[in-house]
């Protein structure tokens, strides 16, 4: 490992051609010098690497490569595999960042001698719009890291955070390189599983020990169209299980599923709510298809199950958690649509 290097930064591109400028624009001028950005075409089919490319001409700092087509999980293993930093980050190249965003979270996990350091997202709308703003949910901003994977997966704790759980992205955040290498941690494809972070990021707090937050530096995930998270899916609803499924074998095989199993259906949940929500906003012109599809997710048997096991998250989630234990169908779609 070259320690000139303290962070690599990885961002794999696929067609952004649109945002691909603003996202390098906020690395090569980051505070930090001494990273390096991989970027890597994952077969993109627009002027995105060609844009990549003028940049690279610019900072020898930006390293280019290009493969077939696998989509943002294997593609950030492919840079991990290159990447000669003490810590490693990823970047969605039509996301960016503070200038400061590097030099505080590796200051940050130096000075507290952490695995890996933490912090806020703000949500962007096309325009601009700030529409959220996130917020460390830890009394401490220094947490074993077995009781961040708690909070990831919605395991209370009254004392530390309460109900205010952290989502699970990983380009919120900075790893140490040494502990991906020890321990071969790698991502699954989002082909495979629906979210690859929360598995990523279970398998790294197993693997380490403390965790750091700070709070005066932003990751600012943009909303567009076009995004992985904002498209629909007619498989969601059966993604989601086999996340769910594989997220308990995992937390099975680590001694840390009675521990967790309560809030991981709470978080599971959450999936099924989102899962019914993008069936009413994208098929609400045909509602009996929607109905249909609403009373084969609450007749499912995981869900079923996770609704047995649960925690109260708050009135308004129970309400409806409630009308999907009774399969009230009609309700459940009539509720969600007002919502949305």
């Amino acid at each position: 490992m070259n320690e000139e290097i303290k962070v690599s930064v990885i961002i794999p591109v696929y067609n952004v051609e649109k945002y691909i400028s603003r996202c390098l624009d906020s690395v090569i001028n980051q505070t930090l010098k001494q990273i390096e950005i991989l970027v890597i075409n994952d077969g993109t089919k627009d002027n995105s690497f060609e844009i990549c490319k003028q940049y690279a001409l610019k900072d020898s700092r930006i390293k280019l490569f290009s493969k077939e087509n696998e989509g943002l999980g294997l593609t950030r293993n492919y840079g991990i595999k290159r990447a000669k930093g003490e810590y490693i980050a990823f970047l969605d190249s039509d996301d960016f960042i503070d200038l400061d965003f590097y030099e505080k979270l590796y200051n940050d996990a130096k000075k507290n001698n952490t695995d890996a350091s933490f912090t806020n997202i703000k949500l962007y709308t096309e325009t601009g719009e700030i529409i959220q703003k996130d917020v460390m949910p830890f009394k401490s901003n220094v947490v074993p890291s077995k009781k961040f994977m708690y909070n990831l997966l919605h395991v209370e704790d009254k004392k530390e955070y309460g109900k205010n759980y952290m989502g699970m992205s990983v380009w919120r955040s900075i790893y140490k390189k040494e502990i991906l290498d020890k321990n071969n941690i790698i991502f699954e494809s989002e082909r495979k599983f629906i979210s690859e972070d929360i598995i990523f990021n279970i398998d790294f707090c197993m693997a380490s020990k403390k965790i750091s937050f700070i709070d005066n530096t932003y990751y600012y995930y943009c909303i567009n169209g076009n995004s992985l998270t904002t498209t629909y899916k007619k498989d969601r609803f059966e993604k989601d299980i086999i996340l769910y499924k594989e997220l308990i074998r995992r937390l099975k095989s680590y001694n840390e599923y009675n521990n967790v199993k309560k809030g991981l259906s709470n978080y599971f949940l959450g999936y099924v709510r989102g899962a019914i929500k993008q069936e009413v906003i994208h098929k609400s012109n045909d509602k009996k298809l929607v109905l249909n599809r609403i009373k084969e997710i609450v007749n499912n048997k995981y869900v079923i199950d996770a609704l047995k096991d649960k925690e109260y998250e708050g009135l308004q989630r129970e309400i409806y958690d409630t009308l999907m234990k009774l399969k009230l169908v009609n309700c459940i779609y009539l509720v969600t649509k007002i919502k949305s």
